[in-house]
């Protein structure tokens, strides 16, 4: 029986069977050539409900993946609800100009609302257009920053991870704001008709912070947020980018589902002497996909290279990648929802974004063949 997206994204992530894998999207990928298509700048569809709305809802018909989102890869929504000023680009995200605790301090920190303040309400009306358009069958994502990386953008990272050193307290009264924040921004989006909620927490990874603190400051403040998420009814995502990621940590959390980049490196280093990281961007070479059969717990969302091979193989390539992450997934417990790792630059060709979708279609004809022909090639 053909699910819809919705029921294709619920039946993997509870780890049943599914009519075909599901293809996740990630922020805006391959946004070029939706933009071509749509006749726009980024600036033009970004900052309005109905834009946002609308190049989802494009990139989908062009690329066959099975969720929209909102909003995309911009780090700065909730830096921008909490008064911070913002550099507007014609061609990609805003950044902040400069953190507004630049000389710390948070007593005149105002709580955002999320129904009024900066993009937040652009956000949450957005969401509602695409569940509505698509009427309730294709999952719609929201995505949140971590309370860290809310912390960073309104301190200053250099600044804020020396608090984490040098003034531990403050750096948890700014964190228990960040966490409040979330957490009605979460509720809102929940409210408006969001599926799940995806949460960037990339800051939780060994080239930024040693494991202790990680846990004190990262990840216990996450959980909550993977706690409110499911508390208010949705599904929660987990999305770490970083090259060395804490995956216990992350699988500790519970997520509903974990995106990532690579798996734990030096585990599979140690098992396999395998250098995932390396081989990932290398197109072609990364077939044994340790990352995904070898990672137990939620379900997986990944985790084709997003830079090198998104962007420079040929569709044959991309699309040989998309079948190592299939065929490496039919040999774990859990469930799996076929994506890039990360965003994928705006230059993707188009042909290779739809060649997830047309992998996963051709995987599901000989679902039973392909994990013994993907340990025949180990």
């Amino acid at each position: 029986m053909e699910l819809s997206p919705l029921g294709r994204f619920e039946a993997a992530i509870a780890g049943e069977e599914v009519d075909r894998p599901p293809v996740g999207y990630l922020y805006f990928g391959g946004g070029g050539a939706v933009l071509r298509e749509l006749g726009a700048t980024f600036r033009d569809v970004y900052y309005t409900a109905e834009g946002m709305a609308r190049a989802q809802l494009k990139a989908r018909e062009l690329f066959g993946h099975d969720n929209l989102m909102a909003p995309w890869g911009c780090m700065a929504v909730e830096a921008e609800a909490f008064g911070c000023d913002l550099l507007v680009k014609e061609d990609g995200y805003p950044r902040v100009v400069e953190p507004i605790l630049k000389d710390g301090g948070i007593k005149d920190l105002a709580m955002p609302d999320p129904e009024r303040d900066g993009r937040m309400p652009t956000v949450l009306e957005s969401i509602g257009i695409m569940r509505d358009e698509t009427e309730g069958k294709v999952p719609v994502i929201g995505a949140v920053c971590s309370p860290f990386i809310v912390a960073y953008q309104l301190r200053g990272f250099t600044e804020f991870l020396l608090d984490v050193v040098e003034r531990p307290l403050e750096a948890h009264a700014l964190l228990e704001i960040a966490t409040e924040a979330s957490l009605g921004y979460i509720e809102a989006m929940v409210d408006e008709g969001a599926f799940g909620v995806l949460i960037e927490d990339s800051g939780a990874g060994a080239e930024c912070i040693d494991p202790l603190r990680c846990e004190e400051f990262i990840t216990s403040y996450t959980r909550r947020l993977v706690d409110g998420i499911k508390a208010a009814g949705a599904y929660a995502f987990v999305r770490n980018g970083s090259p060395m990621p804490y995956m216990e940590k992350e699988i500790s959390l519970l997520p509903d589902v974990l995106s990532l980049d690579w798996g734990d490196l030096d585990a599979i280093r140690s098992a396999h002497c395998w250098d995932c990281k390396t081989n990932h961007a290398r197109i072609g070479a990364c077939q044994m996909r340790y990352c995904i059969s070898e990672t137990e717990g939620p379900c997986l969302m990944g985790n084709i290279d997003h830079t090198k091979v998104m962007v420079s193989a040929f569709y044959e390539e991309v699309y040989r990648e998309a079948m190592a992450c299939l065929r490496s997934a039919a040999r774990r417990e859990g469930g799996f929802i076929l994506s890039t790792g990360g965003e994928a630059p705006f230059a993707t060709p188009p042909e290779n974004m739809r060649a997830l979708a047309d992998a996963a279609r051709d995987f599901a004809k000989v679902p039973r063949l392909w994990p013994e022909i993907g340990r025949r090639q180990v």
